[in-house]
């Protein structure tokens, strides 16, 4: 028997295909009916067509219920308990401590999360309510007097002055910020025009930049760079010098914060 082989056609074949009839549609809306009428012959067919609507489901998501100021003790207690923190983002992430011992406690974060799902937004919402001075959110945290309590919770177990100062360093600044650095080291061995091999080590240096004011999925913009060693010297030489200022600053800060709370 002689193999069948199929045969696809595309788009662009079926624009070349001579067309034999063409038909009338019409839908009517009132009856809910489409006709289709060749115009060769004149005949109809009809098409009862059937509209049905999509309907809400009744078990449709209800707004989640802010949790308790004792809930939130809990869940921030149990989360530093297991090593982790929250960044210092306007939604921010669960992070884990520097300092955090290992391994993770994977049964007691899962049954954390599935206690409290809301977490980490709820944290969220408090650290920017306690650190810029507001109210407007209470309402979603269980109003006033619950902010008010979350706020002493949080202070005590997630914002110190590290965290402080992260959070206004990210959110303050109308420029981006380098947020991280990848790296890797090559060796160059043959240049083009060049006789025989050569053997050049130099690195390639992405770093990558976090625009807080950009819109959410475009925070983050790359830009590589090459470095040899004595670039790096160099560089490492300047960031001793502006780490030594910004020491010196945060000194600074910390007598002009002294004052301004006298």
């Amino acid at each position: 028997m002689a193999n069948k082989q199929n045969k696809k056609t595309t788009t662009s074949q079926l624009s070349e295909i001579p067309v034999d009839e063409t038909l009338e549609i019409t839908i009517h809306r009132d009856t809910n009916e489409i006709v289709l009428r060749n115009p060769k012959d004149d005949k109809v067919v009809r098409m009862r067509a059937t509209v049905e609507e999509s309907h809400p489901s009744d078990e449709a998501e209800k707004p989640i219920a802010p949790l308790t100021p004792e809930q939130f003790h809990d869940g921030i207690s149990r989360l530093t308990k297991l090593g982790f923190a929250f960044s210092p983002d306007l939604r921010p992430e669960v992070v884990r401590k520097t300092d955090a011992p290992d391994p993770v406690d994977d049964v007691a974060y899962r049954k954390l999360q599935e206690d409290y799902p809301s977490l980490p937004y709820e944290a969220g919402l408090v650290i920017y309510q306690t650190l810029t001075g507001g109210n407007k959110e209470s309402e979603l945290l269980g109003g006033a007097e619950s902010l008010k309590e979350k706020s002493k919770i949080a202070t005590e177990f997630l914002i110190d002055e590290n965290f402080k100062a992260d959070f206004f360093f990210r959110h303050a600044l109308k420029i981006p910020f380098l947020e991280s650095i990848d790296w890797e080291v090559v060796i160059k061995t043959h240049e083009r025009g060049v006789p025989g091999p050569i053997a050049v080590p130099y690195s390639i240096v992405t770093m990558v930049m976090h625009d807080s004011n950009a819109n959410r999925g475009n925070e983050h913009q790359n830009i590589t760079v090459a470095l040899n060693a004595n670039l790096v010297d160099k560089l490492l030489a300047r960031l001793t010098e502006i780490r030594t200022a910004l020491k010196s600053s945060a000194t600074m800060c910390g007598t002009i914060d002294k004052k301004g709370k006298e």
